[in-house]
């Protein structure tokens, strides 16, 4: 369910609904011959200018003018209505602008089964108009100097759906049915939100998609060659996810979506004034996964078979998840606004399975087989806020910004595994924790500058730091053969691990364009990575800090 606008229907209504009444009222001209050979054609013309009149409804009617069925011409203003039977029909003409036209007493015979009816003059119909419209929509796909342009706003078809279905659309991305992106077949890829970072991107970019609902998502920017001012991280590419502004008033929508895999219900709703906005957008959903696998491996010595193992494995897992933004915006006058956003995400993803397990040896011998039973939880979420503050100019193009970001993310996950013989005794039994948490700060500043008017010509400065702090806690407690039922602490596969991280990376790039035939930009980028981690209990602290730059370059013509 969805509310939406619909643009220009009357070209498409009139044929609509003479299709539906064909269906329902067709019958032949005649039941003593059912031979199917005649033809009517045409060509329609305006009567005053004698020009061609594409897209005009055409309807044929029966000898007592009932609508059989119907069509629209060509552009060169061709009709054909082939395939018919003997006996008479009428043809009758519509269009927008134009006086209805009717042709009735058009007989098929045996001995002249066709009808060429020639040029036929439709005469204009003068209306005094109140007010005249004009409204145009985005191209789909937009190619500018730097990025493809997916203008997913524009598709009507992305309602209901993820932002994983809005990425699959856009040019040069892949995805495939687990929701992985590439560029071009990279995964090196960085992905942006209203072109800042994102910490709902970071833990895992395809579960973080399936949590954005597409109707809140205005276009795709895909840049395959990004400037200067972008993360060492995108080497392969830049994705720029965009969403929708708030126009001035209030308004808001819901989504439903229902099916067997897939369920979510979604909305949104704003409210702009002259220096305030506020939106709010939300979406919850469950997703559904099934398998079966069957995998048989077999392990060669000299070329000889040594061993072999048979597993199959059945999963049947529902994934709840949740995805919730507030923006707010003010502008304390036409040059300086500052604003606000609060997002939070999360959700549970089991991957529970059973499975069965079966080793040969090379005597082609079964040594073990047994069942096992997997019930694992992963529970986490995120909480990210972003401070803005952006300060433009009289010159068009000229602007700085300040950002300021804070994000939050936990992420749990626990298991326990059984094993069991064939007659359903218990033969092993192992449980695991794993409790993690990942806080980061990002601050960071840009100027653009243009050199012309246009903006086609610009310099653009910034520099940023970055603070990443992870911690992960994990255990693993396994049984003892003397007793199932007793768990022990494996500190071998048990640890704690610590891990900081700290960018500081600035940035200069210039760009010229000519308006019509090519585009140069040039850029450096210099950026230091200090890293420190730590297993606590089996490897001593680890550090080491790494200086890069990367001069950027890219030229188009057209």
């Amino acid at each position: 369910m969805a509310f939406m606008n619909t643009q220009r229907l009357h070209f498409i209504v009139p044929f609509l609904l003479l299709t539906i009444l064909a269906k329902g009222q067709q019958r032949p001209p005649s039941q003593a011959n059912l031979i199917e050979k005649g033809q009517i054609t045409g060509t329609l013309l305006d009567s005053t200018t004698r020009q061609l009149v594409p897209f005009a409804t055409v309807a044929l009617l029966s000898e007592n003018g009932t609508i059989l069925t119907g069509q629209t011409t060509t552009e060169a203003g061709n009709f054909t209505f082939a395939g018919l039977a003997i006996g008479t029909y009428g043809i009758q003409i519509t269009y927008v602008g134009y006086q209805p036209r009717t042709l009735m007493g058009l007989v098929l015979t045996a001995s002249q089964p066709s009808r060429a009816l020639g040029s036929l003059l439709l005469r204009s119909e003068s209306r005094q108009l109140n007010e005249v419209r004009v409204s145009t929509q985005k191209a789909l796909i937009e190619e500018k100097s730097d990025r493809l342009v997916y203008n997913a706003g524009s598709d009507i078809t992305n309602k209901g759906g993820t932002a994983v279905d809005v990425l699959r659309k856009a040019p040069m991305l892949t995805v495939d049915v687990s929701g992985n992106v590439q560029i071009r077949g990279s995964a090196s890829i960085k992905v942006l939100l209203n072109g800042r970072p994102s910490g709902l991107l970071a833990r895992n970019l395809s579960e973080a998609l399936k949590m954005i609902p597409a109707n809140t998502i205005q276009s795709v920017e895909v840049m395959t060659s990004p400037a200067a001012r972008y993360d060492a991280e995108g080497a392969g590419g830049v994705i720029n996810i965009i969403t929708k502004k708030q126009l001035t008033g209030s308004n808001g929508s819901m989504d439903v979506t229902a099916g067997n895999y897939v369920q979510s219900l979604g909305g949104s709703y704003g409210v702009k004034r002259e220096k305030f906005g506020l939106t709010f957008s939300g979406n919850t959903n469950a997703e559904r996964e099934k398998s079966i696998i069957e995998t048989t491996r077999t392990s060669l010595v000299n070329g000889q078979p040594a061993g072999e193992l048979f597993q199959r494995t059945n999963a049947n897992n529902i994934h709840p998840g949740w995805f919730g933004d507030l923006s707010m915006e003010y502008a304390f006058d036409t040059l300086n606004r500052v604003n606000l956003s609060i997002s939070s995400w999360g959700g549970a993803w089991p991957t529970s399975n059973t499975g069965y397990y079966r080793f040969r040896n090379a005597e082609n011998q079964v040594t073990q087989d047994y069942n096992q039973v997997v019930n694992q939880q992963n529970p986490f979420g995120n909480i990210e806020w972003n401070l803005g503050y952006t300060r433009t100019f009289h010159k068009p193009k000229q602007e700085l910004s300040v950002l300021g970001q804070y994000s939050y993310t936990f992420d749990n996950s626990h298991y326990a595994s059984d094993q069991f013989s064939l007659t359903n005794q218990p033969l092993y039994r192992e449980t695991s924790t794993n409790r993690s948490h990942n806080p980061q700060w990002t601050g960071q500043v840009d100027y653009v500058h243009p050199f012309s008017r246009n903006g086609q010509q610009l310099f653009e400065v910034g520099a940023k730091l970055v603070r990443r702090d992870v911690r992960s806690l994990y255990e693993v407690h396994t049984s003892q053969p003397e007793d199932i039922t007793f768990l022990s602490l494996s500190v071998d596969r048990s640890n704690t691990f610590t891990y900081d991280q700290q960018v500081a990376a600035g940035y200069a790039s210039l760009k010229l364009a000519n308006r019509t035939f090519w585009t140069l930009q040039l850029g450096a980028r210099l950026e230091n990575t200090t890293m420190s981690g730590q297993f606590v209990h089996t490897i001593s602290p680890f550090g080491f800090s790494l200086l890069t730059s990367s001069p950027a370059s890219s030229w188009r013509s057209s």
